[in-house]
């Protein structure tokens, strides 16, 4: 079962493989994929966190489940610290859960991926519209969770949803 089957959503990449979102300038873009950079580009810790997920995202889609999450842990607490009520931290528990749940590491991943679809769900109306497929990542997340954990009918209960 592969956690990372979805592309990068739509609109990352821009003309010439170059990022649309100038805040993420230390991810290069080639053929569609997302490549992470070099942990010594990487911005200082206390700039805002959005390249940290969006590498784990990169390395996640790429199913690079074992480089995916000592960055995403580090996204995760970040934001747990500094701002534990917003839903970004929420998608950094969901990706840690994917990255996780990637491992065959089903029982850690569970309540990471149940906590961040539930914390996003509970502020869907703070989270813009084109980042509405986070949630979305998150509960196919949980599907295919349940699915390589031989647990049928949660997957079957979260596909419905």
């Amino acid at each position: 079962m592969s956690f990372a089957h979805q592309p990068l959503p739509h609109g990352v990449c821009g003309p010439r493989g170059r990022l649309v979102a100038p805040s993420l300038r230390f991810v290069r873009c080639q053929q569609r994929e997302v490549t992470p950079a070099p942990i010594s580009r990487r911005a200082p810790r206390h700039l805002d966190t959005a390249l940290f997920r969006l590498d784990v995202y990169a390395y996640v889609s790429q199913e690079q489940f074992v480089q995916a999450e000592p960055l995403a842990r580090e996204a995760f607490e970040f934001n747990r610290k500094e701002q534990p009520g917003n839903w970004q931290r929420f998608r950094a528990e969901s990706l840690l859960g994917a990255s996780l749940a990637g491992q065959r590491k089903y029982a850690e991943a569970e309540p990471l991926l149940l906590e961040g679809y539930q914390g996003m769900l509970a502020r869907k109306n703070l989270i813009g519209v084109p980042d509405w497929y986070h949630l979305d990542r998150a509960r196919e997340w949980l599907v295919q969770l349940y699915q390589a954990w031989g647990k049928r009918e949660k997957a079957a209960d979260w596909q419905k949803k």
